[in-house]
């Protein structure tokens, strides 16, 4: 496991404790505290403050009728920006998840991914985590969906997914 995915599931510990559990089958209206706002729900975490920062986009979505964005707030970040969502694994246990979301990336220096991680009693050892690293996204490239498929183990407690950006774009 490399350094920033160390840090990165340690900084996603720490926040978890303070997301409610999502369920399945219970419907989820998005709320946004203002138009510029992530839904609620969604948060940001940085490999340090300020270099990264995420809200809606209303002006040109990729599906619907509005987007997250995620990019660099400097010319030259060092680290690593993600904005997520965290839940219970409750409903979910025994099953194959997947998380899709429609990125378009610009003029992406680094890569960027759609990132799901399942985790059981504690952060230290991911029960299965994919972060696009392999086939990551970068450059320049239109709206396209993409999917990330996870199995959650019997013992897994918490799901976090969202998207990851690394470098500038």
């Amino acid at each position: 496991m490399t350094s920033w995915t160390r840090h990165l599931l340690a900084l996603l510990a720490l926040t978890v404790l303070s997301v409610g559990a999502a369920r399945a089958d219970s419907p989820v209206t998005p709320k946004l505290d203002d138009a510029k706002k992530l839904l609620v729900g969604w948060f940001v975490t940085q490999s340090a403050p300020n270099l990264y920062e995420a809200g809606v986009d209303t002006t040109s979505p990729c599906e619907g009728i509005r987007s997250a964005f995620l990019r660099s707030r400097t010319e030259t970040p060092n680290g690593y920006g993600t904005f997520m969502q965290a839940f219970g694994a409750q409903d979910f246990r025994g099953k194959r998840l997947r998380f899709s979301a429609a990125v378009r990336v610009k003029e992406l220096e680094g890569w960027a991914g759609v990132w799901m991680c399942v985790e059981g009693a504690g952060p230290e050892q991911p029960l299965g985590f994919d972060n696009m690293q392999s086939r990551a996204l970068v450059g320049t490239l239109g709206c396209k969906r993409f999917d990330v498929v996870l199995d959650v183990p019997v013992e897994a407690s918490t799901i976090m997914a969202g998207l990851l950006l690394s470098g500038t774009g």
